[in-house]
């Protein structure tokens, strides 16, 4: 009787299994096909994908057809972070406690390649770390959404940016055909279709993605930190980094110091483009009251200037030339009610890292980010103080 019954438990089994495969399958979007497999657009994509890049039509239409809308996508590209949360909302997102201690671990447990990598590329180690802090929180975020669902969706449904989806959907599919190790269906990415711990988009890791170890011939910027921190550092160099140059300064503003009448002074309030590729000389941002600070006093605590002059003994001294190309930022800051302005001045390097993604906000968590990870400058010491680690 026992023996009956457990030859039935497994025949239950069994066809319990294969009833649950059969499920799946017919759920697959490759069963009825994909969600653009008769789209106007995609259908004109993909002729020129066999025309242009002589890639086999058959190949392409296959994996495209996994690509599946996601209305969320849609959603979340429409009211990025940067473009909805205030500076200190977003700047508590990214610049906290548990995201710095994370920062510090990383980069201790890695110092060797980080040392070797700065030797090679002259990218500071704690920038790096910080770009991965902000992207993928050192590679500990499951990315939410599958790359091909991603680009798809932006390409074929979000007009105001689908030609440049278009494109990054092609050097997708180029990528896929380059590294037949990788499997469609299992690379995820952001809502945008960034990749692996760098969040490069497909046509930057044809073109910057480098292995760390020279002689593999696949760079794995999925689950191999060393590759992205090559990576990220390649993309900075490509974009102007200058070795040994500062990327972020503390600066002090006041009107009464401009060395300009007032009317013809560039930085009233109301004329603050906060463009970090608005490069200009030093001493064009100095000669109408803004300059370099020593200490990051100012950066948490209301500015009280008494003086009505710059006094020249005491002014400290610059780690830039006067001569030295930056951009002026200005950030106001909320703490617990108390309203003031950050001022800062944004180097050359600092525009590299502008360059990761074109967006202010962005680009000041990483620079402060960086600063509290390597904790060896005015700054680093103010954010660590800030967030109670010192």
């Amino acid at each position: 009787m026992n023996l009956l019954k457990l030859k039935f438990e497994s025949l239950y089994s069994i066809h319990f299994k294969l009833v649950l495969k059969i499920l799946i399958l017919l759920l697959s979007p490759n069963v009825f096909g994909g969600d653009y497999d008769n789209h106007p657009e995609a259908i004109k994509w993909l002729d020129n994908m066999v025309k242009v890049h002589k890639l086999d039509r058959k190949t392409v239409a296959g994996w495209l057809s996994n690509a599946q809308k996601q209305d969320k996508i849609l959603e979340l590209v429409s009211r990025p972070a940067e473009k909805v949360k205030t500076w200190e909302e977003y700047r508590a997102i990214f610049i906290n406690k548990s995201r710095v201690l994370a920062g510090k671990n990383f980069y201790n447990e890695h110092k060797e390649v980080l040392d070797d990598i700065y030797d090679k590329y002259g990218v500071p180690g704690e920038v790096i770390v910080a770009i991965m802090g902000v992207e993928t929180f050192y590679n500990s975020i499951r990315l939410p959404y599958r790359a091909i669902d991603a680009l798809a969706t932006l390409s074929f449904d979000y007009p105001p940016r689908s030609r440049f989806f278009k494109e990054e959907l092609t050097n997708f599919m180029i990528m896929l055909a380059k590294n037949r190790n990788l499997e469609i269906t299992e690379l995820n990415s952001s809502y945008a279709g960034a990749l692996g711990i760098p969040q490069f988009m497909p046509s930057n890791y044809l073109t910057l993605a480098v292995s760390y170890s020279e002689d593999s011939k696949y760079v794995d910027i999925w689950s191999n930190p060393n590759d992205a921190i090559a990576s990220i550092a390649n993309y900075l160099v490509h974009h102007k980094w200058k070795k040994g140059l500062p990327y972020l300064l503390p600066a002090s503003y006041n009107p009464s110091f401009s060395y300009l009448d007032e009317s013809k002074s560039l930085l009233e309030a109301s004329k603050w483009s906060n463009s970090i590729e608005e490069q200009k000389e030093y001493n064009h941002w100095y000669k109408q009251g803004l300059f370099y600070s020593s200490s990051a006093k100012n950066l948490f605590e209301v500015q009280k200037i008494k003086s009505n002059k710059p006094n020249l003994k005491r002014e400290p001294k610059s780690p830039i030339s006067r001569q030295e190309g930056v951009s002026a930022i200005l950030l106001e800051r909320d703490i617990d009610g108390t309203i003031f302005n950050e001022y800062w001045l944004g180097t050359a390097n600092l525009e590299s890292i502008y360059r990761y993604n074109p967006s202010t906000y962005y680009t000041m968590v990483v620079a402060l980010l960086a600063h509290a990870i390597a904790n060896d400058t005015p700054i680093g010491k103010s954010v660590n103080k800030e967030l109670g680690i010192i």
